[in-house]
C-alpha cells in the first residue's frame, strides 16, 4: 500500500488523481486503501485479483455490483458506482507521481493490514545476504561496424567457437583458398587459369562450397552483397552451469572441457544462447578458449579481447518493457514500473539483455542485435484502471489519451503491458525465431 507521511499538505491532488477513487482525505492527511485483500477474499464472482505490485484490480466484466466487497471493506473505501466496485487501490502509483510534497511511500513489503486483529503489522525483512555488486568476464568482441562477415576468424578458431551463417555456394571472401593454393593462383575473386594446376585443394577446403569447375575452369561464385553473419561464443557460464559432471569448468578466465568426464548428455548444446556448441566426433566443442587467434586473423581489425563489467544498472533510456526479463536465460532480471533488478549471483553476462533491448538501455555494448520483427496488442477495457501509465511510458507515443494504439508507431516493445497494474494490455513481441507472448505478471520480493 501507499503510506502518507507527515509531509502531506492536504492539497487533495492524490485524491483527485486516483483513477480508482481509493484515497480518502481525513482530518490530518490523505489515507490510501490498505490493500488488505478482504475484497478479493469475499468476492463471490472472483472479479477482484491481486496484481504484481501488491494492489487489487476489479475485472468489470465479472463484477456483478453485489456490494459484498463494500460491506466487508474495513475502512469503507469501496463504493458501488454504476453497478461496479470502485475504491480499491491497484498500486498504480499515480498518487505518488502527482504529490508535490513527496508524501507517498510504497510500504507494500514493510507493512500489512491484519483483518483479524484489525491492525497494521510490520513485515519482517528478509535476512541480509552477501550479494555480488558487480559481475565481469573476458570475451572476444566483434565490432559489427567493421566486420565484413568473411569468416576468416572461423577458419582459424581451434575450439570451433565461431560460426558463419552463410548461403551455400557463395564466397564470403574469407581468404582461405588464397592461403592454401600451392601455386598462388588465386586473387579473390579470380583464379589465374595459367597458374592453376587443378589440384582441387581450394574446392575441398572451401567452408561454404563456393568454388567449382565450370567449362573446364575453376570458378569462385560471388555476390555483390555478403549475406553471411558471424556468431560466436561470448564466454558466458551457461554450458558450465548445465554440466552436472564437471566436464566443463572455468580455469581462470577460460572454459575448459574434459572429455573423459563428459557423459554426452548434450545439455550444454541446448543452453547455449548463441547456438555455438556442437558435437564433433563424440566431443562437445564450441567454447571460446581466449587464445586470440581470431584477433590476429581478422583482416579488418574488427575483433578484440575485452573485459566486460556490469553492476546491474540501466540508463535513463529504459522504458521498463520487460523484454530482457522475458529472454534472460538465467531468469536473473526483474523489471516492473518501480524496479530494474538483477541477481548478479546468477548473471553470467551472456549479453542477451543488451542485444534484445529496443532502446539500448544496457550500459555495455551488445555482441549482436536482435530486432523486433512484429507483434500485436490486445487491450481489455474491463481490466483497465485508467491510470494512464501506458500512455506515459510508451517510447514512440503510440498510445493516445483515450487509449487507442497507433500500430504504425508501435514497436511492440511491451512497455505498456509490463507496466499495466490492471493486466489490461497484452503485447506479443516477435523476433526472428522467438515469440514473447505477453509479459510475466509475477511479483518478486
Amino acid at each position: 500500500m501507499y503510506y502518507t507521511t507527515e509531509n502531506c499538505t492536504k492539497c487533495n491532488k492524490c485524491v483527485e488523481s486516483c483513477p480508482t477513487k481509493a484515497i480518502l482525505m481525513l482530518e490530518k492527511k490523505a489515507f490510501n486503501c490498505v490493500t488488505c485483500g478482504k475484497c478479493a477474499e469475499v468476492c463471490p464472482s472472483k472479479a477482484i485479483f491481486r496484481n504484481q505490485y501488491g494492489g487489487y484490480v476489479v475485472d468489470k466484466e465479472k463484477c456483478t455490483g453485489c456490494g459484498i466487497c463494500a460491506k466487508n471493506c474495513p475502512f469503507g473505501f469501496i463504493k458501488i458506482l454504476e453497478n461496479k466496485s470502485i475504491g480499491i487501490c491497484s498500486m498504480c502509483g499515480v498518487c505518488k507521481d502527482v504529490c508535490p510534497s513527496d508524501a507517498k511511500i510504497n510500504v507494500t513489503n514493510l507493512l500489512k493490514y491484519n483483518n483479524s486483529s484489525k491492525s497494521f503489522e510490520s513485515i519482517a525483512p528478509k535476512p541480509a545476504s552477501e550479494k555480488k555488486t558487480e559481475v565481469s568476464k573476458m570475451s572476444i568482441f566483434i565490432d559489427r561496424e567493421k566486420c565484413t562477415n568473411c569468416g576468416a576468424c572461423r577458419n582459424v578458431c581451434p575450439a570451433m567457437a565461431i560460426e558463419l551463417d552463410a548461403p551455400d555456394g557463395v564466397c564470403t571472401n574469407c581468404g582461405l583458398c588464397v592461403e592454401l593454393c600451392p601455386t598462388k593462383a588465386i586473387e579473390l575473386p579470380n583464379i589465374n587459369e595459367k597458374k592453376c594446376i587443378k589440384c582441387y585443394k581450394c574446392v575441398r577446403n572451401c567452408p561454404v562450397d563456393a568454388i567449382w569447375m565450370v567449362d573446364g575452369k575453376m570458378t569462385i561464385n560471388t555476390l555483390d552483397v555478403n549475406e553471411a553473419r558471424v556468431r560466436y561464443c561470448v564466454n558466458c557460464n551457461n554450458c558450465i552451469d548445465s554440466c552436472n559432471y564437471e566436464a566443463l569448468y572455468r580455469k581462470g578466465p577460460r572454459i575448459v572441457y574434459e572429455a573423459d568426464k563428459c557423459t554426452s548428455c548434450g545439455l550444454c548444446l541446448y543452453v547455449c544462447p548463441y547456438d555455438i556448441r556442437k558435437e564433433v566426433e563424440d566431443l562437445f566443442l564450441g567454447h571460446c578458449i581466449l587464445c586470440g587467434r581470431c584477433v590476429k586473423a581478422c583482416p579488418e581489425n574488427a575483433i578484440s579481447l575485452k573485459k566486460v563489467k556490469w553492476q546491474g544498472n540501466v540508463t535513463e533510456a529504459c522504458v521498463r518493457c520487460g523484454i530482457c526479463m522475458e529472454l534472460c536465460p538465467k531468469e536473473c532480471i526483474y523489471v516492473d514500473k518501480d524496479r530494474f533488478e538483477v541477481d548478479l549471483d546468477l548473471c553470467d553476462l551472456c549479453g542477451v539483455c543488451a542485444m534484445s533491448c529496443p532502446v539500448g538501455a544496457l550500459p555495455f555494448e551488445p555482441y549482436d542485435e536482435m530486432e523486433i520483427t512484429g507483434g500485436s496488442v490486445e487491450y481489455n477495457p474491463h481490466l483497465c484502471v485508467k491510470c494512464g501509465k501506458c500512455v506515459d511510458i510508451c517510447p514512440t507515443d503510440a498510445i493516445s489519451e483515450d487509449l487507442n494504439w497507433d500500430l504504425d508507431k508501435c514497436i511492440f516493445c511491451g512497455a505498456c503491458d509490463n507496466i499495466c497494474p490492471g493486466h489490461a494490455v497484452k503485447v506479443k513481441t516477435y523476433f526472428d525465431d522467438i515469440l514473447i507472448d505477453g509479459r510475466t505478471k509475477e511479483a518478486r520480493q
